[in-house]
């Protein structure tokens, strides 16, 4: 890494770059973007994207232009989504540089800005142009051959009513049983489960990515909508520990659902170090997310900082949610001393349990949707992303495109119709995602597509 020069880094908003600028030593300089600097404009005629300017951030592209001009080095830290692509390219495309470096921020620490400087990688302007212009070739075919229904809509007429996995089930009473793993089945279909004889399972938390803690923090702290649940995140990401001045979390929008090696180690000693009877999982039971994942789940930066040392610096509200973070961090991490009667089932070579109420005798569940997997399914298929899941449950709520009872989606009024179609729009939505970064993509190619997989009533 090239510490000698002077670095210019480039972030989403002004409050993290702020924060950064307090950690970074006086070579690097931060500016953050507060979103777009420029806004995309897609001429349908000639397939061509380009970028409009904000007129309310002059100022901004100034500072950005006499910046870059004495940097010896340009680093782009943004979200790894269309957006951040668009962030990333527009600054590429104004700064006219051919060595402009993209990298991720793991933590607001002097660690995380270490890592983000030292593992940037030199963008390629070309690769992201072809990739923004090929989601608004498939945005425009999408509504030439189907016009009864949005992409978000074919997303939850695939979640409510095609084949995939489910994880969590429940019975007529409304009692939560879990698979030990993943089972693909049909959403209504019915699985009939025997308690096992002397067989105890013992519960493995996943990971938290932003799926699942919008969900727990919605609930959990009762909040007004899921958006304001996203935002509170947010601001916890962005609140500094008094005694540091370092974040007291990693990054929050990620749908991993696994931590990187390296985290796993650092976890093995802090669990060494306290005054407990914990155990850090064996290899075998740790979810260990690849390198080249942009980010890991979501935990504490320091785990020496537990909740009631925090609780005394910051509001309530954050304290609380620093304490949902810490306490799923630490049971996704160990080894569970709580086991739970174990059920069988004659239909899948699997094992299921519940932590709710134990249950005697023969019981009949069936798949449930939670918002959690919901999320990570729509993700998948390139319907919702992390940075934006709060508002588009509330978007979702507010068309009547699904209900949600505490944990549980179902499809609203206005889905329901499509849910006979729902395996050609997982195809199709799937399919689309395969191509949507290829760089020779056209518009006969899109056109294809959809006019093998669209339903015909649609």
């Amino acid at each position: 890494m090239d510490t000698s020069g002077y670095t210019l880094l480039i972030v989403e908003s002004s409050i993290i770059a702020k924060r950064i600028q307090e950690l970074s030593p006086t070579n690097i300089y931060v500016i953050g973007t507060d979103g777009f600097i420029w806004h995309p404009h897609y001429d349908s005629q000639t397939s061509t994207l380009r970028k409009k300017a904000d007129p309310e951030k002059l100022t901004l592209r100034k500072e950005l232009k006499s910046q870059s001009q004495i940097a010896s080095r340009i680093v782009v830290a943004a979200d790894s989504d269309p957006a951040g692509d668009f962030i990333t390219w527009t600054i590429s495309r104004y700064l006219k540089n051919e060595n402009i470096e993209r990298g991720l921020l793991q933590s607001i620490t002097k660690p995380g800005i270490h890592h983000l400087l030292n593992t940037a990688s030199t963008i390629s302007d070309e690769r992201l142009h072809y990739r923004l212009e090929n989601r608004y070739r498939i945005q425009q075919a999408w509504y030439k051959h189907l016009h009864k229904i949005t992409p978000d809509q074919a997303g939850l007429a695939a979640l409510f009513g095609a084949k995939h996995t489910f994880r969590t089930f429940s019975d007529e009473a409304g009692q939560l049983f879990h698979s030990v793993e993943p089972i693909d089945c049909e959403p209504s279909e019915p699985i009939e489960l025997t308690p096992a004889e002397n067989s105890k399972i013992y519960p493995l938390p996943e990971p938290l990515s932003t799926f699942s803690l919008v969900s727990l923090a919605r609930i959990k702290l009762n909040r007004n909508s899921f958006e304001e649940a996203q935002n509170l995140i947010n601001k916890l990401y962005q609140t500094a520990d008094p005694n540091t001045g370092e974040g007291l979390i990693t990054y929050p929008r990620t749908e991993a659902q696994a931590y990187y090696s390296n985290s796993w180690t650092h976890f093995e000693n802090m669990i060494l170090q306290r005054d407990d009877e914990q155990t850090i999982r064996p290899k075998f039971l740790q979810n260990i997310a690849s390198d080249s994942s942009p980010h890991e789940s979501i935990h504490p930066v320091i785990f020496q900082n537990r909740p009631e040392q925090i609780e005394k610096t910051i509001r309530s509200t954050l304290g609380d949610l620093y304490r949902i973070i810490y306490n799923r961090a630490i049971s996704s991490i160990t080894v569970p001393n709580e086991g739970r009667q174990a059920f069988s089932s004659t239909k899948f070579d699997q094992q299921f349990f519940s932590t709710e109420n134990q249950t005697d005798g023969i019981t009949q569940i069936y798949p449930v949707h939670t918002i959690s997997a919901a999320g990570h399914f729509l993700h998948n298929l390139g319907v919702t992303k992390p940075s934006s899941f709060g508002k588009w449950l509330d978007k979702a709520l507010a068309k009547k495109w699904i209900t949600i009872d505490e944990n549980r989606l179902r499809p609203g009024e206005q889905i329901k119709p499509h849910l006979p179609n729902a395996e050609n729009y997982k195809q199709l939505l799937t399919t689309i995602q395969a191509y949507a970064d290829e760089r020779d993509l056209d518009d006969e190619t899109i056109d294809k597509i959809f006019t093998s997989i669209t339903p015909t009533s649609e």
